[in-house]
């Protein structure tokens, strides 16, 4: 294959975008495209639904347009996300594979190798736990197509690597592959303390390392924090999204709300569904860790088509999903980070001119409100037992301003209030 070197600009990547995915690059896309095919390595922050996908693409294209055989390898935290990536690549003509315990076959890692693939996206665990993928390392006519590494949704880096321990070792591909091969890092939540892990974890070159940096702030979603009236666990603080009595005959919103934990999400859902009549219940599902890959992927399409309007979610549904009409996000108490929060409610407004709202539910001793009630009345109660236990209309206490000072025949009888309250102010 003959290879022809290009002087690409701006103008010319954005029209290699427009031919291969009918897309119009923005300047935020473009830059990350020309520097990591520069070679650099790459950390990009950008709202949610803002395109960085896209920006994972381009260097391939322009690696082919060069006549280059090239491969690109992506890191994905949710096997789903690699999935859609996969599926959305097929479509603009490149070949594009996502390795799973599912998926991962004798043959399929045959077909890696010989590079018929010219994306392969992977979780951490399969990059850096499999035999397969170890081999893949170790064959030097492999890594010589690598174009660069991918680091989709890169703040699981530093916040996953405690209960995925993949995350926190995948530094160690610098060793195990050509010092030459770019990393490229994509999320839309990279506080401070996370680029200093990351950097650390993948051991990113100062010298190297271009830091594309995007504000994350997205004005279509109006944000609100609203405190329980009910107790939590009766779920009733969610039953605006169902309007309606007795039932709810028109879902007015496509919705997700993301719980902490499996049992919340399926005990809320189960209470939900009995707004519905029974025909409709099964518009609202539960979507967490523990359900088949089948299942999932199953009920990822019928929310994109419509069949089902409200998912009641753990983490296992979220980051990166490409779903356009999500109107309303709720965070069923205040138990995530903010990296987190940001996440979960970037699911919202995704197409083009929507808007949507999402709502942090929180419990009413987390509000500003309840907290300074809350100091107000311990003060209060403070200046009571203090004005109770020396009162100043004792005929042997004298008050001079804000302090109460005790006569000297007081000293025996208050022996054991002395210490606190000499001299104490009110």
């Amino acid at each position: 294959m003959t290879t022809v070197p290009r002087e690409w600009t701006v103008e010319s990547v954005r029209e290699l975008a427009d031919r291969k995915f009918g897309k119009r690059a923005c300047l935020f896309q473009i830059e990350v495209a020309l520097a990591l095919y520069a070679k650099k390595d790459i950390v990009a922050c950008a709202p949610t639904g803002a395109g960085k996908t896209l920006s994972f693409w381009l260097p391939l294209l322009m690696a082919q347009e060069e006549g280059l055989k090239r491969i690109t390898i992506v890191v994905t935290p949710l096997n789903l996300l690699g999935k859609q990536n996969a599926e959305e690549l097929g479509k603009a003509g490149i070949r594009a594979v996502a390795i799973s315990r599912e998926t991962a076959s004798p043959k399929l890692w045959k077909e890696v190798e010989q590079g018929h693939y010219q994306v392969v996206i992977i979780n951490p665990e399969l990059l850096l736990g499999s035999a397969e993928a170890k081999a893949l390392w170790r064959n030097s006519h492999f890594t010589a197509w690598i174009l660069n590494i991918i680091f989709d949704e890169g703040h699981c880096i530093s916040q996953w690597g405690k209960f995925r321990k993949e995350y926190s070792q995948l530094g160690s591909l610098r060793y195990l592959i050509p010092a030459a091969i770019p990393f490229y890092v994509a999320s839309a939540t990279l506080p401070k303390s996370v680029l200093i892990d990351i950097a650390n974890v993948l051991r990113l070159r100062p010298e190297q390392t271009e830091y594309i940096m995007r504000s994350n702030e997205q004005p279509e979603i109006a944000l609100s924090v609203r405190s329980f009236v009910y107790p939590a666990n009766t779920f009733k603080d969610l039953l605006f999204l169902l309007p309606g009595e007795p039932y709810c005959e028109t879902i007015p919103w496509k919705f997700i709300i993301f719980f902490n934990n499996i049992k919340e999400s399926e005990s809320a859902a189960l209470m939900m569904r009995k707004r519905l009549r029974p025909g409709n219940q099964q518009r609202l599902v539960y979507f967490h860790s523990t359900m088949t890959p089948a299942y999932r992927e199953e009920k990822v399409r019928c929310f994109r088509e419509g069949s089902v309007v409200g998912l009641f979610a753990t983490d296992a549904f979220g980051m990166g999903m490409d779903l356009a009409d999500i109107a309303v996000i709720v965070q069923f108490k205040s138990t995530c980070d903010l990296n987190s929060l940001f996440q979960r409610f970037g699911q919202a407004a995704r197409g083009c001119d929507q808007s949507a709202v999402a709502i942090l539910l929180v419990d009413k001793k987390d509000t500003d409100e309840s907290r300074m009630k809350s100091q107000q009345a311990a003060q209060k109660r403070k200046e009571k037992k203090l004005k109770g236990t020396v009162s100043p209309g004792h005929p042997s206490c004298l008050r001079h301003g804000h302090t109460i000072w005790l006569s000297p025949l007081q000293t025996q009888t208050h022996a054991n209030l002395l210490r606190p309250l000499q001299p104490r102010c009110l």
